[in-house]
């Protein structure tokens, strides 16, 4: 399994209200419909299938961020059998590949429309911890 590539069909960002309380923040990912792409197969040893998804991130009722696309996936041929013969009981492995390419790809335009629509966060940032360097030899030593 080898994702070739994403496409975005619809990014969005929308901000409801002023938050007046504590936000309670839930993201949801869900695959739709899934399809042998045979143009790009053509192009392929192996077929490549385009699964369609969408990403929510949602902020209770105050604001929510959703990105819609397809992410194209080559996939070996035993695996292309198995996700014809049930596309919707597709396996841990392939929903995993699918779901970490869909969060590396949205990661930092979703920080900038949190940060453009004054909404905290969805994870926490880096932050930077300071040690004396006495610190640093006693652990070094132990």
């Amino acid at each position: 399994m080898k994702v070739i590539g994403i496409r975005f069909k619809k990014i969005s960002a929308e901000k409801l209200k002023e938050d007046t309380k504590t936000i309670e923040l839930k993201s949801n990912f869900t695959l739709k419909e899934i399809e042998k792409d045979v143009k790009i197969s053509k192009l392929s040893v192996n077929p490549v299938y385009n699964f369609n998804f969408i990403y929510l991130i949602d902020y209770d009722d105050v604001a929510s961020l959703v990105f819609e696309g397809s992410v194209y996936v080559e996939l070996e041929e035993d695996k292309a059998k198995e996700v014809e013969k049930d596309k919707n009981n597709i396996d841990d492995q392939l929903k995993k590949l699918i779901l970490d390419f869909v969060l590396s790809k949205t990661y930092i335009e979703s920080l900038h429309l949190e940060e453009r629509l004054g909404l905290p966060f969805h994870i926490r940032p880096p932050q930077a911890n300071f040690h004396k360097p006495s610190d640093l030899k006693d652990k070094k030593s132990k």
